[in-house]
């Protein structure tokens, strides 16, 4: 489950990178960015993309320049602003630290044998290669947003703090547990679970006979987790229980499950120290949106950028 948010980035990911159409590939572009081609094919994955149900962190992760409903119109700026930041990420030289991208790749794979990703990727017409650059290419664009504009953005203590107090209602840590939690693929091998607990073996050891989920081993040791990280079927049932009570069996998208709440944390208040950072982020993307516009209309203004006659302008 922990694994579900990457899945849902991979999903997109593909979707973005697959449909490959020798057709529109041939057809002329829709723009050039200072030599650079935008064709058809560019044009049409954008489109996809905003087509996808994406969570808003993927949303961000996969379209750092715009997200939302867009026209053609807007999608071609969206790429021809795109095109900018990455010619300019080239030029200021950046590069995702060795290793980084193998690794996001590795996650996204998610424990998937080699022979199933290369199968995966072939059947949206890709490779692993294609995939890595998809990624590295993501990272450019967050990277050089940060470096010429959210860097550069100040943000005073005297800010930190007075958006603290002002707002200390939002910096509460919610409620966790430490839950075990046994899953099985089918309501016998539940049934023979929850039988074996009923008759006094040990939650951890009847985890690792019967259960099937990547916490199995761990004898189906979540850790500390709050609602928020768990399917909300599993959710209600979890932070509903006593502390050292075991639940029924519950169903849900991925099996059948047992839980064992074993300790609780209540929601506390987070102080200054550790929310310094969040809010730090929040103030600079609130007070970046003017610079960050003045610096795309710079790149425009000192770019070569021709429209195709076909080309609609947002």
């Amino acid at each position: 489950m922990r694994r579900l948010g990457i899945f849902v980035m991979l999903g997109a990911a593909l979707a973005l990178a697959g449909c490959r159409k020798p057709a529109l590939l041939s057809l002329p572009p829709l723009a050039m960015v200072n030599g650079e081609p935008i064709t058809q094919h560019d044009l049409l994955l954008a489109r996809r993309a905003q087509a996808l149900p994406l969570s808003a962190s993927a949303q961000a992760a996969l379209a750092p320049a715009a997200a939302g409903e867009q026209g053609d119109g807007e999608l071609l700026d969206q790429l021809i602003d795109e095109c900018l930041m990455l010619q300019r990420a080239h030029q200021l030289q950046l590069e995702p630290p060795e290793g980084l991208i193998s690794q996001q790749a590795e996650e996204a794979r998610g424990g998937m044998a080699p022979a199933a990703w290369a199968a995966l990727l072939a059947a949206q017409g890709e490779s692993a290669k294609d995939f890595e650059a998809q990624l590295e290419r993501r990272w450019l664009l967050q990277a050089v947003a940060q470096a010429e504009v959210y860097d550069k953005v100040p943000v005073s203590d005297r800010e930190l703090r007075d958006y603290y107090w002002e707002h200390l209602g939002e910096f509460k840590r919610k409620e966790r547990r430490r839950l075990l939690m046994i899953s099985c693929t089918s309501l016998a091998d539940a049934q023979k679970a929850q039988q074996e607990l009923g008759l006094g073996e040990p939650f951890g050891a009847v985890g690792k006979l019967y259960g099937k989920g990547p916490e199995a081993d761990q004898g189906g040791d979540l850790g500390w987790v709050s609602a928020s990280e768990l399917p909300a079927s599993l959710a209600k049932v979890a932070f509903g229980l006593k502390v050292g009570r075991i639940s029924g069996i519950v169903r849900s998208a991925y099996g059948w499950h047992i839980i064992l709440a074993e300790q609780a944390r209540p929601p506390v208040n987070v102080s200054f120290e550790e929310a310094a950072a969040g809010i730090r982020q929040r103030l600079k993307q609130s007070k970046a949106q003017e610079p960050w516009q003045a610096w795309l209309f710079q790149l425009r203004k000192a770019a070569r950028i021709e429209r195709g006659p076909g080309a609609k302008k947002g």
